[in-house]
């Protein structure tokens, strides 16, 4: 599944020669491979189908993906299902992030092939639709990266201000002796630890990350940052131009977000009334 990053397990698989409609089918096994043996050679269409109703076909509203394939003694192919719209994304919700920032969530997923365009989403504060300038837009990978490396830098700083977390070195701790060496258990005595065998695992987990490598990852969000700060307890309307999904249909999209006001700190009464 190219959309959830995920090998497609007993999926359909229908490979129909050129230009008939008859098909061989077979189904994927758990490791999301398949194989049609002792076919003749020549042109076929090939579907992978997320075969969500068990009737060994596609269709509506279920993931599939196509291609077609020359066969001579032996072919091999890579399918990426996803659901195929035929309407373009449109704006689900619009939800605040923090003081610049807006996060839209579409209907589908975008294509990642497509960078952000700034100058297909815009701004406007209501109700008098006053523009308000876009200054980046980011995928949700490369916000949450921007957010980690803040957070990292607020981290470190914070640490060197606490001084209360340095560490008192007047007194020195005694350092312990070594301890002395184990001799190394012998697999299948009485007490050692039993070993697994991990090495297929390993290989499955390569093999899927190289696979999965092999496209960009789809995402259905965009976080927008603007030039100036949002107005606490304001009104905006978000329109996107033109955002093309998967299937490469483009469509646009308004949505409305109210920012919140925040709420006021609470009083400190620790402190004792003076008499």
């Amino acid at each position: 599944m190219w959309v959830e990053q995920r090998l497609l397990t007993q999926a359909v698989i229908r490979a129909a020669p050129l230009p008939d409609t008859a098909a061989y089918v077979t189904l994927t096994d758990s490791a999301g491979n398949f194989r049609l043996r002792e076919i003749p050679p020549g042109r076929y269409r090939v579907w992978a189908v997320q075969d969500q109703n068990n009737n060994r076909r596609q269709d509506r509203r279920e993931p599939f993906d196509t291609v077609t394939v020359t066969v001579d003694s032996t072919a091999s192919v890579v399918l990426w299902a996803f659901v195929h719209d035929t309407v373009g994304p449109r704006i689900r919700t619009v939800e605040p992030v923090d003081s610049i920032a807006l996060r839209i969530t579409f209907s589908q997923p975008l294509d990642p092939a497509r960078a952000p365009d700034t100058g297909a989403v815009h701004a406007f504060a209501l109700p008098d639709t006053t523009p308000v300038a876009v200054r980046a837009l980011y995928r949700p990978a490369q916000f949450d990266s921007i957010q980690a490396r803040a957070r990292a830098v607020a981290d470190s700083l914070k640490r060197l201000q606490d001084t209360t977390a340095r560490r008192d070195t007047t007194a020195r701790p005694r350092t312990p002796a070594p301890a002395a060496p184990r001799a190394p258990a012998v697999p299948g005595a009485p007490g050692a630890p039993s070993r697994r065998d991990t090495a297929a695992a390993r290989v499955d987990t390569a093999r899927v990350r190289k696979l999965l490598s092999q496209r960009p990852v789809p995402y259905d969000r965009l976080v927008v940052q603007t030039a100036r700060p949002l107005t606490p307890g304001a009104k905006y309307l978000v329109r996107v131009r033109a955002a093309v999904g998967l299937s490469g249909v483009a469509g646009d999209g308004v949505g409305v977000v109210q920012i919140p006001v925040p709420k006021p700190a609470p009083r400190d009464t620790t402190k004792a009334k003076t008499p």
